[in-house]
């Protein structure tokens, strides 16, 4: 649903990659782009003990009340050539009185799996983020196998029930503060969902809405030092 912000757990992440697990596999064997995966790493119980035993450590009573992140999630690529990663946010509530310890996630993924060519992607990743346009409204063309609908924000209530738990994880803080930007960062997000933007496996997608909403909140523009495809483009 255009603008919708669906905020998922373990259970609906664990329902969406069975049922769509081999498509996310082929397509991040073969896409150029962040964000086509929606593995969610383990088992939902190996999960569900990794977040309760994180969440002890996961507070800090003399610290900021909010860390925020940007992490990276390898994704695939081409070998010999290069790799590609995913790019979600994370406002992390850890310090202070009463903090919740939950690491709130924003991600985005395509609206739909599809199959873009590896040579494409190669081609994609090589050109510059800002001579690429953003195609808003878009209406998907189920006769093309290639097209990924678009970009569909998801936001998840904690990392460790997000999705994007995986090994080998990337993460840069970006700040360290008192102040609450998360509603800055729902704002933008909702923003970007309400557009309908045509996702492209090298830009626009989910790596254009992660520094997007980062950038639209006034937050530095950081992101660990990886290469992420379309992390250059300003979505709004």
């Amino acid at each position: 649903m255009p603008g919708s912000l669906p905020v998922i757990g373990s259970a609906s992440r664990a329902s969406q990659s069975g049922s769509r697990g081999s498509q996310a596999s082929r397509k991040s064997q073969s896409s150029g782009g962040g964000g086509g995966s929606r593995s969610s790493g383990g088992s939902s119980t190996s999960s569900s003990k990794g977040a309760q035993k994180a969440k002890k450590a996961r507070t800090c009573q003399k610290c900021p009340k909010w860390r925020y992140q940007v992490g990276a999630k390898l994704l695939g690529g081409v070998p010999m050539v290069y790799t590609y990663y995913h790019l979600f946010v994370i406002a992390w509530n850890r310090g202070g009185s009463g903090a919740s310890g939950l690491k709130m996630t924003f991600s985005a993924f395509p609206s739909h799996d599809g199959n873009p060519s590896v040579w494409g992607a190669i081609s994609g990743a090589s050109t510059s983020d800002s001579s690429k346009q953003a195609e808003e409204g878009h209406k998907r063309d189920p006769s093309n196998d290639a097209d990924m609908g678009y970009i569909k924000p998801e936001i998840a209530p904690d990392y460790y029930t997000s999705g994007e738990v995986a090994l080998g994880n990337k993460f840069v803080t970006i700040r360290d503060t008192n102040a609450n930007y998360v509603p800055k960062l729902l704002a933008a997000s909702s923003q970007i969902g309400m557009k309908r933007i045509k996702y492209d496996p090298t830009g626009p997608n989910s790596n254009s809405y992660a520094m997007s909403i980062v950038r639209k909140a006034k937050l530095p523009d950081r992101k660990p030092a990886v290469t992420a495809p379309g992390a250059g483009m300003q979505l709004i």
